[in-house]
């Protein structure tokens, strides 16, 4: 079963700086792996935009980065090789993840 989170979407960012022992490993390539991969993230309060690079993700507390340069190498590693595999389906199924960690389902237009 993937990783719960112990605390809600809007507690505080995990301790940093994120180290790659804290990114999970992308070993299931598949749609359902893809899934897993950004619960986890999700579940971790790691998850970020695809399209943005992760030496630009910053601790909104202290607005100190949230990554270290290896976690950002490993992440900008996964997420190419994410997009290349299974493209735009990557922004959905990421989308996904995190509205179900913040407790919603689905985000309302105005």
């Amino acid at each position: 079963m993937p990783e719960q989170s112990a605390f809600p979407w809007s507690s505080l960012p995990p301790q940093r700086p994120v180290d790659t022992a804290q990114i999970p490993d992308w070993d299931d390539r598949s749609p359902t792996g893809l899934a897993r991969w950004w619960h986890t993230m999700a579940a971790r309060r790691l998850a970020f935009h695809p399209d943005d690079a992760p030496e630009q993700v910053f601790n909104f507390v202290d607005g100190a980065p949230l990554f270290t340069p290896a976690a950002c190498r490993k992440l900008r590693t996964v997420l190419a090789e994410m997009l290349a595999e299974h493209g735009a389906e990557v922004y959905q199924v990421a989308e996904q993840e995190v509205l179900a960690a913040m407790g919603r389902q689905e985000i309302i237009s105005r």
